[in-house]
């Protein structure tokens, strides 16, 4: 709206730019009034990515505005056919996500994100322009005034937003909040990647229908070395209904964030080429199924898990190649689906498959690699070895796929892909059934200890059995098995040791991390020790699940950003019930019921027999006031563990949130009377007394939980949702400031 000049300013001695309002606009009310809502939006802003205003003025009747002037090209000029280079994406996707979010946190909308409103500097600044249609938003999107939207293809001056970039709602006439912004970036960002535009027509007519009907083809399917996480992202970015989109920018930056990190992690450091980049073979992601144990007893499952989980990580490190999580993968252990189903549903165009065969001191492993698309053969091989050849031959089948496909070995065709962390093959098998008894959880935990602890015995130096340890004490605290003073000092000695034996091993800062915050409220070294972890292993599937929701969302309170990295978590596991489970929570954290609620009824279905799946579902379902829903699932959950107490806990709260006071009450005096047989977490008591009624008593356990610090309550304290009602007693937040050290 209006044109825009190059001028000096003799007094600052700077070339600035002069936007004016036309003589025939100025005296349009409506018009003077937009352009004096840019003036105001731009001016309330201080952002490096949108353009700087100066001042506004008058002259002879003429409003103008001089603002920061920015030498180079927009956006709409500089996309190539097949889009841009993958490093340039990510800059300017970013800077608009920033530049958006700070609008949308000073309650603004700009309402015509397009390319053209963004401009490359000569130096390489983004900066997005033009707030001319930009608005307030005073209440929540819900109950935002009408803020119509009037649409005209031939008007010059009467189109509020831009036709191929506007929003379903933007086309409609209906209220618009700050998720009209993210359809548009969405727009931009499919373009970007794409190179075109994701909606489209002949006329304006049916260009209209595309956004308003047509769900745009995926951009994998345009450009496959799109990360995918990058392209669901867009994707939820073009949901028709706001309330399916991403609900904040925050988010976007969030996950683009993470996504950068884990494509740069994947390139290992090179320079980004100065080209487009290069399509990947067709074949560049692979799933390793669970191999088949042929062992006589068939007794080696454990044996044929690790093995195959070896080269799963082997093979996560090269570059070029997306390689399904372990759990997606396990998933169809047991089961006959064929290879093409498989494939279609973990997105993979190759699988391995394999068996062992054991018997005494001699092991033989045959694999072959399948094209899951076509269903032929790519490569196949057997290795007859003793057992103390078997990490050579893990590493020997990582480096044939890896030479298969033609990819390039960071370190050179001589350095080792499988990590050889102990040389002791007794203690490995140890690690390897620990490990199997530890993904179980419940009563195999303390089993999976002592084969932690005997690995140990046999192999001091063997650092991911220390973190092992670690984690195995970490969880028992979390779930209330044990009291924090049993827990924490073999947590935080095995995990001290395990970083100590190998600092570039993620294990051993996962643990770290874990113990420093369940223990200690160490919440800035936690953050740091789980960054670090991820840094060193971005495919780390758990540590990015404990980093979301226990360190992002319960400790810190970032809610978006916890929802960004495990929605990650799950791009890269898309089958696993553990990622899903996880994701429900933070969804649940964040008050996103209704997808929480769907999010956790998928966990459900992939592991029926989890404890906590049916938890999470129920604390959404409680949230979302569907009490008898909430309460049939939480009592399942409740018997399907001998240490029922955090179900417990968490259904007398929904009895309390329904009235149902002396029900609430019964659970507090059932739980109490446990207390005094055998431990029940502090934690889990002030929920049942608060539930019930026993404001003070609630208050009492709640200071000693603190004064104990007992892993439960300092994860819970703060931001988990059942908690939230205590946070209005003046003693609940002096416990608050102490946490956060501000008391």
């Amino acid at each position: 709206m209006g044109q825009v000049y190059r001028a000096h300013d003799s007094r600052l001695g700077r070339d600035v730019a002069i936007k004016v309002l036309g003589a025939a606009l100025a005296n349009n009310p409506q018009a003077l009034a937009r352009f004096t809502r840019e003036a105001r939006a731009v001016a309330a802003l201080n952002h490096p990515n949108i353009v700087t205003i100066f001042s506004t003025e008058e002259v002879d009747g003429l409003p103008f505005i001089t603002m920061e002037i920015v030498e180079g090209r927009t956006l709409d000029r500089l996309i190539p056919r097949g889009g841009v280079t993958l490093d340039w994406f990510f800059d300017v996707a970013l800077a608009l996500a920033d530049a958006l979010a700070a609008a949308h946190r000073a309650h603004l909308v700009h309402r015509d994100v397009k390319p053209g409103n963004v401009i490359m500097s000569d130096e390489g600044r983004v900066k997005l322009l033009d707030f001319g249609l930009a608005r307030p938003i005073e209440l929540e999107p819900d109950r935002v005034a009408n803020q119509q939207t009037y649409l005209s293809l031939t008007k010059e001056g009467t189109i509020l937003g831009t036709a191929p970039y506007m929003s379903p709602e933007q086309i409609e006439g209906k209220p618009l909040d700050s998720r009209t912004d993210l359809f548009s970036l969405g727009i931009v960002l499919y373009e970007m990647a794409t190179g075109t535009r994701p909606f489209g027509g002949d006329s304006p007519a049916s260009l209209i229908a595309s956004i308003l009907k047509d769900r745009p083809k995926p951009v994998a399917e345009r450009r496959p070395e799109i990360p995918y996480g990058v392209g669901r992202l867009i994707e939820r970015c073009l949901e028709k209904h706001p309330r399916d989109r991403v609900q904040k920018a925050a988010e976007i930056l969030d996950t683009l964030r993470a996504e950068r990190r884990v494509w740069e992690s994947s390139r290992e450091g090179k320079p980004a080429s100065s080209e487009a980049p290069r399509p990947a073979p067709s074949a560049t992601s692979i799933a390793v199924l669970p191999f088949t144990d042929l062992s006589a007893a068939k007794d080696q499952d454990w044996f044929c898990d690790g093995i195959a989980e070896e080269i799963l990580n082997a093979l996560a490190s090269l570059e070029r190649l997306k390689v399904v999580a372990r759990t997606s993968a396990f998933s169809f252990k047991g089961k006959s689906h064929d290879l093409r189903t498989i494939g279609q549903q973990l997105k993979v165009g190759m699988a391995l498959e394999g068996s062992v065969r054991r018997v005494g001191d001699r092991v033989r492993v045959t694999v072959q690699l399948s094209d899951v698309a076509e269903g032929f053969q790519l490569w196949s091989a057997r290795y007859d070895r003793e057992l103390k050849d078997i990490f050579d031959v893990q590493d020997e089948i990582a480096k044939a796929i890896a030479e298969r496909l033609r990819l390039t070995l960071a370190g050179g065709a001589d350095d080792r892909l499988v990590a050889q962390a102990t040389s002791n093959v007794e203690a490995y098998q140890c690690y390897l059934q620990g490990r199997a008894l530890l993904n179980r959880r419940g009563a195999n935990i303390r089993p999976a200890v002592e084969l932690f602890r005997k690995a140990i015995e046999l192999d001091p130096s063997y650092s991911v059995a220390w973190a092992a340890v670690a984690d195995a004490y970490n969880v028992m605290a979390y779930l209330g098995f044990i009291r924090s003073g049993e827990a924490r000092e073999h947590a935080i000695m095995a995990a001290t040791r395990s970083i100590e034996l190998n600092p570039a091993a993620a294990a051993g800062h996962t643990a770290m991390a874990c113990a420093r915050l369940m223990y200690e409220n160490n919440v800035g070294v936690a953050r740091k020790e789980f960054e670090r972890a991820l840094e060193l292993n971005p495919h780390d599937v758990q540590s990015r699940c404990w980093y979301a929701l226990l360190c992002l969302q319960w400790a810190c309170g970032d809610f978006s950003r916890g929802i960004a990295e495990a929605r990650l978590a799950l791009e890269s596991d898309p089958l696993s019930a553990y990622t899903t489970m996880f994701l429900a929570a933070c969804l649940y954290t964040a008050g996103h019921l209704d997808e929480a609620i769907e999010t956790g009824m998928l966990a459900v279905e992939r592991d029926a027999g989890s404890f906590v799946a049916h938890w999470v579902l129920g604390i959404s379902l409680g949230l979302a006031g569907r009490f008898e829903e909430a309460v049939s699932r939480l009592e399942i959950a409740a018997s399907m563990t001998p240490h029922p107490s955090p179900a417990l806990a968490v259904l007398a709260a929904i009895f309390g949130r329904w009235g149902k006071a002396s029900e609430a009450d019964a659970i507090h005096r059932a739980l109490t009377e446990r207390a005094a047989q055998s431990y029940v977490p502090l934690a889990h008591l002030v929920l049942t007394a608060e539930a019930a009624g026993r404001r003070d008593e609630a208050m009492s356990l709640a200071r000693r939980a603190w004064d104990e610090r007992e892993p439960a309550f300092i994860l819970w304290a703060r931001h988990f949702p059942a908690y939230r009602p205590l946070h209005s007693d003046p003693r609940f937040a002096a416990i608050l400031r102490e946490m956060n050290g501000t008391g």
